[in-house]
């Protein structure tokens, strides 16, 4: 850094010169933590059985792949959570080891962010396997596709980004249409999305994301370069106001943990729900499309 009206070189902040994001301390454990894990190694563990769901799905007359892939992405979405996890405990021990101004806030936050990265990834996960759940058939299938139309109709192993889609209103507003024929099972699941999605808890953690990835994400350093204009505006004229080093004031490191934490305990909230609703909800779409691939199909029960 240099001083401009010397050109004199200035020694970084602190928060400048960190060589590692990690507190150094190992925070104590809370309920929160052992819940989330849970919850994650839940979603996790249907992995375990990619091979034969898929061989029952398609007993069921589902088209080669499709929940396959389900069970994959239900895994990796429970990794995502698992990882928001161990990045929030991360960040709560900057709050533990001591540490003070610039050395704690800018590290603390930077492992907040983390946190939200990793909610926000698994939250993506939970929308877009209640979508393909219901693409299983061909009628919410088609209601989907009129909807979102970039989806592809979600078909198996699609590499294209289009074929995700975001984690919002309109998604669980397509999710709601494309259910409405099917088992309340099957409505629980969606409603879970939407709850999370309408949560004031999840919107803040939502908004620090944009502000993160779409807008000026401001330093985290006492004296940085605040995200406002220095001109003061009088009646016919502009004033500039010029001080040696920054007037930015950072955001608590505190509360920015606490507020990704928040947000990661209603994902967790959602995921858990989600969960331990999926297999009576994969039962009563799987029967939906035997029953319809059954239409047409007449059987001889007379005696010879």
């Amino acid at each position: 850094m240099t001083n401009a009206a010397t050109g004199v070189p200035r020694e970084p902040d602190s928060g400048a010169r960190l060589s590692t994001l990690f507190a150094g301390v190992e925070p104590p454990f809370i309920d929160f933590d052992r819940q989330l894990s849970a919850t994650a190694l839940q979603w996790q563990a249907h992995g375990n059985d990619a091979d034969f769901a898929e061989m029952s799905a398609v007993v069921s007359r589902v088209e080669p792949g499709r929940m396959y892939v389900i069970i994959g992405r239900i895994a990796s979405a429970g990794e995502q959570l698992a990882l928001a996890g161990l990045a929030y405990r991360d960040a709560r021990a900057w709050l533990t080891n001591g540490a003070a101004g610039d050395t704690a806030r800018v590290p603390a936050r930077a492992l907040a962010e983390v946190v939200s990265y990793f909610a926000l990834s698994a939250a993506h996960g939970l929308a877009n396997v209640t979508a393909r759940l219901l693409a299983l058939e061909l009628r919410s299938r088609a209601i989907l596709t009129s909807r979102e139309k970039q989806s592809g109709g979600f078909a198996p192993f699609d590499p294209r980004d289009a074929g995700w889609l975001p984690i919002n209103a309109r998604t669980v507003d397509s999710l709601e249409a494309a259910a409405v024929h099917h088992q309340p099972s099957v409505t629980q699941l969606i409603a879970q999305v939407r709850d999370l999605i309408d949560d004031p808890d999840w919107a803040r953690l939502v908004e620090r994301r944009h502000t993160d990835f779409h807008r000026w994400r401001p330093q985290s350093i006492e004296g940085g370069v605040a995200p406002n204009s220095p001109w003061l505006e009088f009646d016919d004229y502009q004033v500039l106001a010029v001080r040696d080093g920054g007037r930015l004031v950072p955001d608590d490191h505190a509360r920015l943990i606490a507020e990704a934490g928040h947000g990661l305990e209603r994902l967790e909230a959602a995921m858990r729900s989600w969960i331990d609703l999926f297999a009576g909800a994969r039962h009563d779409v799987l029967t939906y499309v035997l029953a319809k691939s059954m239409d047409n199909v007449e059987i001889d029960v007379r005696d010879e």
